[in-house]
């Protein structure tokens, strides 16, 4: 069938054309000046049906311009050097940010609403009561207006500006490699080369140039720590650096530790893990051949037979499952084709409950397209469970985003193990490797981030802040070799530059949809049916309570280490898989 040949996607379910933008860009922006119409209302003492209408209208400019706006990432997605499709993208981000701006009232009004009004509000209007609750939160941590006021031209004048300088400084970057001036996206596919020299070479070549420019990089950092610190800890009053990133993750800065301890204690695990590794596939134990492939059998499937691979994977877990893979599949809302100047990597995109999600990426045959294609789809049948969730909701908050996706690969590896022992075993080290990348190796950058923080308002030198970084490295590795020029790394990690903190998410994300399989496989028959329906519940509940609360919903506390530990004894069970 046509689902199942590789092609491009189908983006006429969100314009008829190209040409079509302008008349929704109209439509928008009528919608924006509905809502401003309300601002002279908008006080505490606002009628519950004017506050309902103007939530409403924020819902429906949430669901048209979803639509807009994802045709212009997808058909600049699809093909990177279509000027006409960069325009468009270009034109929507611009009109984005316009119209956040224009309604800014609305939430920066609302976070000073008194707690008897706010309460007022959010009991007549039920359906929005989390969202509206914790918008309103906020209010403890905002100073007077003036003081906002200043602090919103401060970030645009100051930290805003120097993450973008950082941005440009370091996309712009070329290294020297094998006699050639490359990008940073080309150096990295020698990071996994089978060719150890090249892997070695590739990472010499990408630290040398972090190394030159250490100087100012390790001031950029120091400046966003120190504004960080600054504003949010002494001005704001948030009680750690840390805990700004778990309130806006609506997440208990206790769960958070708790999270990260448990992934401090099973350091060792990854460290097994990377020896057996080592001694198995004779690669050397060196931090330049952490992610090396072993050599494996060729191998091949063509793009039909890995759907249907995965479609039957995910049908060992539930009909429910496999029917929204179907969806996807059969509306042609995959971009599987390997094609020039297309968007490199994977994604699933779609915001909207009124949108079935897009796929993109590049099915070349190997494993790892295979296992791509079984997470993505993952994505997509988390957002079609959550579709049921007004647009408010239907996105999960971004510690609970992966549970669908990493689910679905583990549920294929069972699968081919079944069919296959022997691809099992090679597509194990694929899953272990992209566990320690998901898991292990970003708590260790939460764990850098809370030391540096703490350097740099003690006046830390970049030197300190790289020494720092070496001697958790070596403690993170283990007996494994850490060649010096890796205490540049932490200058090149994206994330703790631009959104402090945030790397714990990904270990949290995955250890969830861990500890989730281990009920799955702990039980059998109709005990196991209920583990499945209470996964399908989390999953289409969207973002509408905490992610305590929606995990305590089906019966399981996050605030405890054995549930954690949980997923971490998954993990220990595929090593040991792979030593035998």
């Amino acid at each position: 069938m046509a689902s199942s040949k590789l092609s491009k996607w189908n983006l006429k379910d969100l314009l008829k054309k190209p040409g079509d933008a302008d008349h929704e860009i109209t439509k928008l922006l009528d919608l924006v000046k509905k809502i401003e119409s309300y601002q002279p209302q908008f006080t505490p003492s606002v009628s519950v049906e004017t506050f309902k209408t103007m939530i409403q209208l924020i819902e429906q400019l949430a669901l048209e311009s979803e639509c807009v706006k994802l045709y212009s990432q997808l058909w600049f997605a699809e093909d990177m050097q279509n000027q006409q499709a960069l325009a468009l993208k270009s034109k929507l981000e611009t009109l984005g940010t316009d119209m956040e701006n224009r309604l800014l009232f609305f939430s920066q009004t609302w976070k000073r609403f008194p707690e008897k009004d706010a309460e007022r509000l959010i009991k007549a209007l039920p359906q929005y009561a989390y969202y509206l609750r914790k918008l309103h939160q906020y209010k403890k941590y905002m100073l007077s207006n003036e003081e906002e006021r200043i602090i919103n031209i401060k970030d645009l004048t100051g930290s805003n500006t120097v993450v973008t300088v950082y941005e440009m400084l370091t996309s712009g970057f070329t290294f020297d490699f094998n006699g050639k001036k490359i990008t940073q996206e080309e150096l990295f596919h020698y990071a996994r080369d089978p060719d150890p020299k090249k892997r070695e070479g590739a990472y010499k070549a990408l630290y040398a140039v972090f190394q030159e420019h250490s100087a100012l990089l390790g001031e950029i950092y120091k400046a966003l720590a120190l504004d960080w610190n600054k504003e949010f800890v002494e001005l704001r009053k948030y009680s750690s650096s840390i805990a700004v990133r778990n309130f806006g993750h609506d997440i208990q800065d206790s769960t958070v530790e708790t999270l990260l301890n448990v992934c401090k204690k099973n350091q060792k695990l990854f460290q097994n893990y990377f020896e057996i590794k080592s001694k198995k596939y004779k690669i050397p134990f060196n931090r330049y051949h952490l992610y090396a492939p072993p050599k494996m059998s060729p191998f091949k499937m063509a793009y039909p037979d890995a759907v249907k691979l995965v479609l039957d994977a995910y049908q060992s877990f539930s009909p429910v499952f496999r029917t929204g893979a179907e969806k996807i599949l059969h509306e042609h809302h995959i971009d599987s084709e390997v094609r020039k100047n297309k968007s490199t990597g994977a994604f699933c995109a779609g915001e909207s409950p009124a949108i079935t999600p897009y796929i993109l990426l590049s099915y070349t045959g190997d494993l790892h397209s295979i296992n791509t294609l079984a997470h993505e789809l993952g994505h997509g049948i988390h957002h079609l469970l959550s579709s049921k969730q007004n647009v408010l909701y239907v996105s999960a908050v971004l510690p609970l985003a992966e549970t669908a996706s990493i689910f679905g690969e583990l549920l294929l590896m069972d699968h081919v193990k079944k069919l296959n022992p022997k691809l099992a075993q090679e597509l194990l080290v694929l899953e272990l490797d992209g566990f320690y990348g998901s898991i292990g190796r970003q708590a260790g950058f939460v764990a850098f981030e809370k030391e540096a923080h703490r350097m740099v308002l003690e006046h830390a030198s970049t030197e300190d802040l790289a020494k720092q970084y070496s001697k958790m490295l070596k403690q993170h590795f283990g007996n494994m070799e850490i060649p010096d020029c890796f205490r540049w790394e932490w200058l090149y990690i994206n994330h703790i530059f631009t959104v402090p903190f945030y790397c714990y998410a990904y270990s949290f994300g995955n250890l969830l949809a861990l500890s989730l399989y281990a009920q799955y496989k702990k039980h059998t028959g109709k005990e196991r049916d209920q583990i499945v329906d209470k996964i399908i519940h989390l999953l289409s509940q969207g973002s509408n309570a905490s992610p305590e609360q929606l995990v305590a919903d089906i019966g399981f506390d996050i605030t405890q280490e054995s549930f954690w530990q949980a997923g971490f004894d998954v993990i220990k069970e595929m090593v040991e898989a792979l030593q035998d």
